[in-house]
């Protein structure tokens, strides 16, 4: 298989132990792709109209704040739950 079939939709990620070797190099290209992208753009409306619900039962400022701001920048709405 390779990486041009790897399909994670629908997927809910609970542990890297879930994935592959040959998903997370999938994942780790596809993220490179959007870090590139965003470092010349800024942002992107990849997922406008979509809202993601952060749900963080136990307090990590810097791992919240981190997916809210990609979820930003990839155009996305944010619910946040703490």
């Amino acid at each position: 298989m390779s990486n041009d079939h790897v399909n994670l939709t629908g997927r809910d990620v609970l542990s890297i132990t879930q994935f592959s070797l040959e998903e997370l190099s999938h994942l780790y290209t596809l993220a490179g792709q959007m870090r590139q992208f965003i470092s010349q753009a800024g942002c992107i409306d990849l997922l406008r109209g979509y809202i993601m619900a952060a749900v963080f039962y136990e307090p990590s400022t810097r791992t919240s704040s981190s997916f809210l701001t990609a979820m930003q920048r990839l155009g996305g709405g944010i619910i946040p739950i703490t």
